[in-house]
């Protein structure tokens, strides 16, 4: 494994709690219609994003796909016909069963994408304990620091373009509160 690809398994598995993204709901709706509001309130899971891991995922994926992409099919040929069949199914299925095509043929995109992602953390996770393990504990620890930081604060930390955290304050609706020491 590359220096490039340790980097890039590091950032994606740091940023996997993150919630960072490019929220494409900033289009005039009459070149492209995103039908992200319901009844006139924005629903964010209806809107496509652009993830900072979706770039790290491509960037690991694509490449390694590319190299072993022989290997894997001279094996397993029977069993990608399946897995094939299966996305195939699910892709029609979305496109003209779902009531929201854009969001459906997105998180179609996004199961194309996680399940890619699996078959190359498979095919490297004997030799990379070490970079997942470390990733894993420093996301943690800072995760663990930013929510400490936002109970201390009782805000959010860090505005949401930077880390993808919620604007909100003790005075935001539906947000618990409690009493110390009167």
């Amino acid at each position: 494994m590359s220096t490039r690809e340790k980097i890039l398994l590091f950032l994606l598995i740091f940023f996997l709690p993150s919630n960072l993204a490019y929220h494409f709901d900033n289009y005039p709706l009459s070149i492209i219609h995103f039908p992200f509001l319901v009844q006139g309130i924005t629903v964010d899971y209806l809107i496509p994003k652009l993830f900072l891991t979706d770039i790290f995922i491509l960037a690991l994926v694509i490449p390694w796909l590319l190299k072993n992409l022989r290997k894997l099919v001279i094996g397993n040929w029977y069993l990608l016909v399946l897995i094939g069949l299966f996305f195939l199914w699910t892709l029609l299925q979305s496109l003209f069963l779902a009531p929201n095509h854009l969001a459906a043929l997105y998180f179609w995109l996004k199961l194309l994408e996680m399940s890619l992602l699996l078959v190359y953390l498979r095919s490297i996770i004997n030799y990379q304990l070490s970079i997942i393990n470390f990733a894993l504990t420093a996301s943690a620890l800072f995760q663990s620091l930013l929510a400490w930081f936002q109970w201390l604060l009782q805000r959010n930390v860090f505005p949401y373009w930077l880390l993808g955290e919620s604007q909100y304050s003790a005075s935001t609706a539906a947000i618990d509160k409690i009493s110390w020491f009167g």
